[in-house]
């Protein structure tokens, strides 16, 4: 999937929707890539249908998907299919292995080739990403992020705070979506801009690369933050409503300094239990406004 050094001589500014259904780890890998290559990358849920994909593919003059054949080629063909006879490229997502051939054990001489920089400098006002809306009311819109959104939203105040946890300064994270703006900041950004680690789900396709991604529930959660010592909890409401009727799950909370959710309300009697145990906000994500 490379851009200046391709063939094709695609330019650089194409948007490239994503649509996979795999590790954290990888989906993160394949939108910096994209961004590093001087393309616009659009994470999409693998969930929507193939008229909404184009729908949003034409919105953003997209002709290029990047995808795991073996998850999804019946969307895909549903998508070949809705594009009545358009040029479309797909791309195979590389798999873990490939991209992260020494997973874990990298060292600092291990030899490196850096993507080629691109020719100038993007606008600040262009986008640098596109997010898609729930699609509550009708098809998902497509939201660009332009550079400007993003360089302030990563300055923003409430993820600074994450530059004053005493060690290990790590952030529980592992049940965010990655296609989601919330994934996309706190998994992508937040490590790269406050030199903090996020903990997510171990892989399972470095392996295996058909195997299916860790499939987030509040028992599997309480798990990993059991195995792994967080200073903050990144969370959607379902999961921690569900963990304030678990001891156990209540045991894990406590050792952690702050509990965030975002993406919806949280029932007002949960709130109020969960914070006479434990330091609780909420971090609401206006994705429709962004640009």
């Amino acid at each position: 999937m490379r851009t200046r050094a391709s063939p094709s001589g695609a330019p650089d500014g194409e948007v490239v929707i994503l649509i996979a259904n795999t590790d954290t780890i990888l989906y993160h890998a394949v939108v910096a890539g994209l961004l590093i290559a001087g393309w616009v990358p659009f994470p999409a849920s693998h969930r929507n249908s193939a008229a909404a994909i184009v729908d949003m593919m034409k919105k953003t003059n997209c002709s290029r998907i990047a995808t795991l054949d073996h998850a999804h080629k019946v969307l895909i063909d549903g998508i070949r299919r809705e594009i009545k006879g358009e040029h479309l490229t797909v791309y195979e997502v590389p798999t873990l292995r490939y991209t992260f051939p020494k997973l874990g054990k990298e060292i600092a001489t291990d030899s490196f080739t850096a993507y080629p920089p691109p020719l100038k400098r993007p606008g600040l006002d262009s986008p640098a990403v596109y997010i898609h809306s729930s699609g509550s009311t009708g098809f998902p819109k497509p939201i660009p992020h332009s550079f400007r959104i993003q360089i302030q939203w990563i300055a923003h105040p409430y993820f600074q705070q994450y530059a004053q946890f005493s060690p290990p300064r790590r952030v529980a994270a592992m049940a965010l979506p990655p296609f989601h703006s919330f994934g996309i900041f706190i998994e992508l950004y937040v490590p790269m801009a406050y030199i903090v680690t996020v903990a997510v789900y171990p892989p399972r396709t470095y392996d295996d690369p058909q195997a299916q991604p860790v499939i987030p529930t509040s028992d599997n959660m309480v798990k990993q933050l059991k195995h792994v010592d967080c200073n903050a909890l990144m969370i959607v409401p379902a999961f921690l409503e569900q963990m304030a009727t678990s001891d156990e799950a209540i045991e894990a909370l406590k050792k952690i300094n702050s509990v965030t959710f975002g993406g919806g309300p949280l029932p007002v009697k949960v709130g109020q239990e969960l914070l006479s145990l434990v330091p609780s906000g909420t971090a609401q994500g206006p994705r429709k406004l962004f640009r």
